[in-house]
């Protein structure tokens, strides 16, 4: 699944989400994926790989089974992971996963030029 606006999972979700933009995985969140994304913050069970452009965070009531990827991680205390952290540049991320904020900078685009 692939988005350019917020994304926010409430319920079950497996397979590959793409998002230019940030992802939520609430509270009853149940995730079973590989997520990519500019902000990606955890409030529920997620067990995949993640690498955001900005950076993760996982809150008190959240769960990560899976590697990081990100400039900026965030773990709160009482939160769970199980992982490993890998923390480039945002710049190397955005080399790495380019179809993932192409939606962000055409709108991006859009909004400067609907300024003028």
């Amino acid at each position: 699944m692939t988005s350019d606006e917020d994304v926010i999972i409430e319920g079950k979700f497996s397979g590959r989400l793409t998002c230019a933009a940030r992802i939520t995985v609430g509270r009853t969140g149940q995730v079973e994926a590989e997520l990519f994304g500019t902000i990606i913050q955890i409030s529920g069970k997620v067990k995949g790989n993640l690498t955001a452009r900005q950076k993760i965070e996982i809150i008190a009531s959240g769960f990560l089974e899976g590697n990081i990827r990100t400039p900026k991680v965030i773990v709160a205390e009482g939160a769970i992971f199980k992982g490993n952290v890998e923390m480039p540049s945002e710049e190397a991320i955005s080399k790495q996963n380019p179809a993932s904020h192409q939606g962000a900078s055409a709108a991006a685009s859009t909004a400067a030029q609907s300024k003028k």
